[in-house]
């Protein structure tokens, strides 16, 4: 005969009854609550694509040309080239206001061209861009446009920046 210990006491709460549990030890190996699994790799990051720009390499304004279409708005349109003017695409353009900073790519577009990024201005802001590497273009503002029949519109600008 072995003696057992009382049943533990009982308390009503809420309207139920709680019957505190008590637990019991065992001999062995204690059970894992969880099977161990093999360590999980972890994930390697993957490679940021690179401009195919050359490094270092500034960017100079080619030509700045009004672009004025009443359905795209006062859109400023990039352009950017080597020096065999081929069109580069995976390049940064900064874009910088007195409200704040973007910072927007050339080859999202591709159909397009490979070497275009684009930005809506707001007519009331003034815009510095800076393709990749080199000085920046300052002062740049939405352009007010005006179709045949005298219909007022903001335009933007398009821009062609070359590596020397």
């Amino acid at each position: 005969f072995t003696p057992s210990a009382p049943p533990p006491p009982t308390r009503p709460v809420g309207g139920a009854t709680v019957v505190p549990v008590v637990g019991t030890q065992t001999t062995g190996t204690p059970a894992t609550p969880f099977p161990t699994l093999p360590p999980t790799p972890t994930p390697l990051p993957t490679r940021t694509p690179q401009p195919e720009a050359p490094i270092g390499v500034p960017f100079v304004l080619r030509s700045q040309e009004v672009f004025c279409d009443p359905e795209a708005g006062p859109l400023l349109r990039i352009f950017l080239r080597d020096a065999e003017s081929n069109p580069l695409p995976g390049v940064e353009i900064a874009v910088h206001w007195l409200g704040g900073d973007e910072r927007i790519y050339t080859g999202l577009k591709p159909d397009i061209d490979p070497g275009y990024a684009d930005f809506l201005m707001s007519p009331d802001e003034v815009y510095q861009v800076r393709p990749g590497y080199g000085a920046a273009l300052t002062g740049l503002r939405a352009r007010e446009c005006q179709t045949e029949d005298d219909t007022r519109y903001w335009g933007g600008w398009t821009l062609v920046f070359v590596q020397p």
